[in-house]
């Protein structure tokens, strides 16, 4: 096996580990409160408490690539998390829970913080490709993560689930140490006070907001859904909506994979923006099976949507991908951080239905920007294509003036 290969399929299986891990907090929500005895507006805590520590380390490493040895970091955050999963599993207090979240979201962020950019480098010319075919892998794990849920609660102890995910990140790590450390000569380090300044190219600013905006819909229906399909579902087919969910972004991933290199990014994006709002705003009045559907059709078109907008921004500046990704995770991870909680307050105050049609209001300014990017970047380049045709007389009218004098 090359160390190309084994890089990749050792990244690939990380994320699909990292994918369960995340899917398992949405499916496990009822559980949590009925195991510790905590509100809606409590339990909307889990998703911030376990953005708070990836954020630390994803822009801490991601500042940073050049500098690291990244195999050692991505063992030692492998063997870390292992235990970490451990702890949450056996976690007496919903405090401590929370606390264990927030300590394997560290974790976890050294691991994210090095998979795009890794993959990026040794795929150099095939980003669009790459980065969704790595969130396919990330997919598949995560659909399996609320069957696991499932299971771990069929057997009658939930935490099970965590103590599953432990053992199987361990020959992840193994596998990391036994291959050549990888070379990433190209990438450079940035001070975080320069991230002003890269936040200020129009690609990099563009993703953040486009991300941040992503990041609500995406946080709220792996954090809500299956407690809210629970309205109208019976406890297992409503956790199973979120695994539904999920395995359409196997297929959503692969077709994004194979587009990204036919169609420009930026409008491939706005185009499954339209239509997954459309299907959002369906979500909202549609309960019981038919649901079931309507939750597919948005899992498939918001499916490639963060890294075919990674692979678009990280082409601008390939010598910053370290900070290009760090800088998506931290907008993702705002809207992570806040949104489900913002939510769960909303369903106290008012329902559960109405916090979900937030989903759809996000989509709609999702689409709201991408548009307005879309057209003032065309505005831009027509601009560009009116001044180089004056150029262009100009040019032939000084010829034609000399040959004349000639």
């Amino acid at each position: 096996m090359t160390n190309r290969r084994g890089w990749t399929i050792g990244i690939f299986l990380s994320v699909g580990i990292l994918g369960a891990m995340l899917q398992l907090r949405g499916a496990l929500l009822a559980s949590f409160g009925e195991t510790y005895a905590v509100t809606e507006g409590q339990l909307g805590l889990v998703a911030t408490a376990a953005s708070v520590g990836t954020l630390v380390t994803v822009v801490a490493v991601g500042m940073s690539i050049s500098r690291l040895d990244v195999k050692r970091v991505l063992v030692v955050a492998a063997v870390v998390l292992a235990g970490l999963l451990v702890v949450i599993g056996t976690s007496p207090t919903y405090a401590m829970l929370l606390v264990g979240f927030v300590a394997a979201g560290l974790a976890r962020g050294a691991l994210h913080a090095l998979d795009r950019p890794l993959l990026g480098h040794l795929y150099s010319s095939e980003r669009g490709r790459i980065y969704n075919l790595q969130d396919m892998a990330w997919a598949t794990g995560a659909t399996l993560g609320p069957v696991l849920a499932t299971v771990a609660i069929a057997v009658g102890e939930w935490r099970l689930a965590y103590y599953a995910l432990a053992a199987a990140l361990l020959p992840v790590a193994v596998l990391f140490w036994r291959l050549e450390s990888p070379a990433l000569e190209d990438e450079e380090a940035m001070a975080i006070a320069d991230l002003g300044g890269l936040l200020r190219m129009p690609a990099i600013g563009t993703m953040g907001g486009l991300m941040l905006l992503l990041s609500l819909v995406e946080s709220g229906m792996f954090t809500w859904l299956p407690y809210y399909a629970g309205q109208s579902l019976p406890r297992g087919v409503a956790n199973l909506t979120l695994s539904i969910y999920l395995a359409a972004y196997i297929p959503g991933r692969y077709v994004y994979s194979v587009a990204s290199e036919r169609v420009d990014n930026l409008r491939l994006v706005l185009g499954s923006g339209v239509l997954a709002m459309g299907a959002l705003v369906a979500f909202v009045f549609v309960d019981g099976y038919p649901m079931l559907v309507v939750v597919a059709v948005v899992g498939f078109l918001v499916a490639g949507l963060f890294p075919t907008l990674l692979a678009w921004a990280t082409n601008t500046v390939p010598e910053y991908s370290g900070p290009v990704n760090a800088l998506a995770f931290v907008a993702s991870g705002i809207g992570f951080m806040i949104f489900p909680a913002a939510q769960g307050v909303v369903a106290e105050a008012y329902s559960l239905e109405a916090a979900m049609g937030l989903l759809a209001v996000a989509m709609g300014l999702f689409v709201l920007l991408a548009a307005g990017i879309l057209f003032v970047g065309s505005g831009e380049s027509d601009d560009v294509a009116d001044d180089e045709s004056a150029s262009d007389r100009s040019a032939r009218e000084s010829r034609e003036t000399r040959d004349g004098r000639t």
